[in-house]
């Protein structure tokens, strides 16, 4: 009976979870299902926000909530602060935080939570965040359920367990957390840990994508963030955007003056849109940009425009200005500022609005390769605005677009695989380009704050840094978790888990098309790293990332390994091919290919005269007795030096 009672008991509670689930995913599908096949109502999804100034930047861990709770401007103010560059004004930020949380701000919970997670300006208490996520949870804050899936996902502070990670994830992620929505997402799409589904999938990034494009400023863009690669910036390949503040500054002082207009167009485009942390600052960048406008710069004269149409930054709103601007521009042949006196036309914005004004401006830009315009152009086509519909037109220009990273025409390029409009129906590519633009939100700040921490030596908050990037399902962050952890970095780690989470690591990247990541999986199973050794595993790696993926590296040592019958069948043949391919692929492995040809050659030789039949019949005749016959030679050598010496 009591064992009855219990079963009765487990599956009441299942009953009841069961229950919620199935009322709340039906409302996510619901959401799924709002926006319908375009229609003459249908409108851009961020023309609301076209005419205000942008909001303050919101945090790297997404903030689901909106409340006047107790201790609020307290919060708001300490939020502001944490995102400041400044270590000092981090801190006090953080104080603020303290003071909102004890009266009961849940926001300022959530930060702190985070805060003693990551550590980079708090000390590391894994206890602490947990109870704060735990209680957070309990509430049924997403934000609480997001922390309490990673700390479980990844094993931090308490012990690795999947199953809560996947069930606080969820229901994070039903409660409207992108960061979670992107979790489930790339788990769903993948199969790790649940059912792999691409509908499921569809449904999470929809819900993601949709967060990121309803915060996109399509007059000035996004807030320009690098994504720097770890294992390619230690080999001086990819150390890109590694400016500073103080690098700027010393931009002004050497060529401000000098008459250099591309620095001048590109300080001030830095400046405009907040580059690596650096505060926008409109007034800054207008001076840099009217020195480059006034060498008849078309750049400069587009920006100066997006400036005075968006206003703010110490920057007064002046569509009149904006226009000059952008005309100006126009008169220097510049693409982009046809689009953005296309956008006034299409939007009514400091003039009337008309459709067919907007339509051939757009269609001017689109011919001097402006991005802006070609996802203009493919959206009035989509909606039908000054033009008749006409979605293989849209299809061509949203294509064009998002090869120049246009993120509103990649978001509508989903849209219309993920219904079939225009083309046939896809599921996976619908994915693949929602989730693209999913990882353009301000999560990606992270991004910069853990390339931070490992510059300045903080190598266990770079990881886990990193660490929650990669549960969202970012390639870059899963490269650099894994290299961190490969390099033996972070202290208090077993070797042989930290290889193996770095296999792991390393495999999520190289599903995600990463040639470097399946070398490093080669070498995994080459070297037995967190695995044991297994030569036709290296070699089929070695073999995806050579001949798919183009590396040169894993060319070489194919080749490698037909020379030496390493898991494969020993072949000079092939060797050689693999050893060639690698040389013409990159001018840096010429050297290491001409050494290895090298040997390969006297290889050839000595394989030649081994094989030679009469070589081979004079071994075999002295096969049997060959120590006599090396003795007699001795000797008789000896003896003729003894007569030669005796002779002398």
């Amino acid at each position: 009976n009591t064992l009855l009672s219990e079963i009765i008991m487990q599956r009441m509670k299942r009953l009841r979870l069961v229950l919620v689930l199935a009322f709340l995913i039906p409302r996510c599908c619901l959401l799924a299902e709002e926006h319908d096949s375009p229609s003459e109502e249908q409108h851009d999804p961020a023309d609301e926000s076209l005419h205000e100034s942008s909001e303050e930047e919101e945090g790297a861990v997404d903030d689901s909530s909106e409340s006047n709770e107790p201790g609020q401007d307290l919060y708001e103010e300490g939020h502001k602060l944490i995102l400041n560059w400044n270590h000092q004004e981090a801190i006090r930020g953080y104080d603020l935080l303290q003071e909102a949380a004890s009266v009961g701000n849940t926001q300022a919970k959530e930060d702190l939570g985070y805060g003693y997670v990551f550590g980079n300006v708090l000390e590391h208490n894994f206890t602490k965040a947990f109870e704060i996520f735990t209680k957070l949870a309990d509430e049924g804050s997403p934000a609480g359920q997001q922390g309490l899936g990673f700390m479980f996902s990844n094993g931090i502070g308490v012990n690795s367990s999947q199953a809560k990670a996947v069930l606080y994830y969820s229901f994070a992620a039903l409660g409207g957390h992108a960061n979670s929505q992107m979790v489930m997402g790339y788990r769903a799409i993948n199969g790790f840990t649940v059912v792999q589904s691409c509908e499921t999938a569809l449904s999470y990034y929809y819900q993601a994508a949709n967060t990121v494009v309803q915060s996109v400023n399509l007059i000035t863009g996004g807030e320009i963030m690098s994504k720097v690669r770890l294992l390619e910036e230690e080999n001086e390949v990819a150390n890109v955007y590694t400016v500073s503040e103080e690098d700027m500054m010393h931009y002004h002082d050497v060529f401000s003056d000098s008459g250099n207009t591309q620095a001048q167009v590109l300080l001030g485009n830095y400046l405009m849109h907040g580059f690596k942390g650096m505060e926008k600052n409109f007034m800054l960048a207008l001076r840099y940009l009217q020195q480059a406008a006034d060498d008849d710069s078309g750049s400069a004269y587009t920006m100066i425009g997006k400036i005075y149409l968006e206003g703010g930054y110490g920057v007064t709103q002046d569509f009149e200005k904006a226009i000059a601007a952008f005309e100006k521009g126009t008169e220097l042949g510049n693409g982009d500022s046809y689009a953005g006196l296309g956008m006034m036309y299409l939007h009514g914005t400091g003039v009337n609005m008309d459709y067919s004004k907007a339509l051939e401006y757009f269609e001017n830009g689109a011919r001097g390769g402006s991005s802006d315009a070609q996802y203009y152009l493919g959206f009035m086509y989509f909606g039908g605005y000054g033009t008749h519909k006409d979605y293989m037109k849209a299809l061509k220009y949203f294509q064009i677009a998002s090869h120049g990273g246009h993120i509103m025409a990649v978001y509508f390029l989903a849209e219309m695989h993920s219904k079939g409009i225009g083309l046939k129906r896809s599921c996976n590519l619908a994915v693949e380009l929602f989730k693209s633009v999913a990882e353009r939100g301000k999560w990606t700040k992270l991004f910069h704050l853990a390339h931070m921490s490992y510059v300045a030596g903080d190598d266990t908050t770079a990881l886990l840094m990193y660490l929650f990037l990669s549960d969202m399902g970012f390639e870059v962050a899963q490269s650099n978790a894994a290299y961190i952890l490969e390099q033996e970095l972070v202290e208090d780690m077993q070797k042989n888990s930290t290889l193996e989470r770095a296999l792991g690591l390393w495999t999520r990247a190289a599903a995600q098309g990463y040639a470097v990541a399946r070398v490093k999986l080669g070498d995994h199973h080459y070297y037995g790293y967190g695995t044991e050794v297994n030569y036709e595993a290296a070699a089929g790696q070695y073999r995806i990332a050579g001949e798919k993926l183009s590396n040169p590296q894993a060319m070489f040592n194919l080749g490698y390994m037909y020379e030496q019958g390493l898991g494969l069948q020993k072949d000079y043949d092939l060797a050689k091919r693999y050893y060639d391919m690698a040389a013409e692929s990159s001018s840096e492995a010429l050297l290491p290919v001409s050494l290895a040809l090298t040997r390969l050659n006297l290889l050839f030789y000595y394989k030649y005269i081994v094989e030679n039949s009469f070589i081979k019949e004079v071994y075999e005749l002295f096969e049997d007795k060959w120590d006599l016959y090396i003795l007699t030679i001795l000797v008789g050598l000896l003896l003729f030096v003894i007569l030669w010496r005796c002779r002398q």
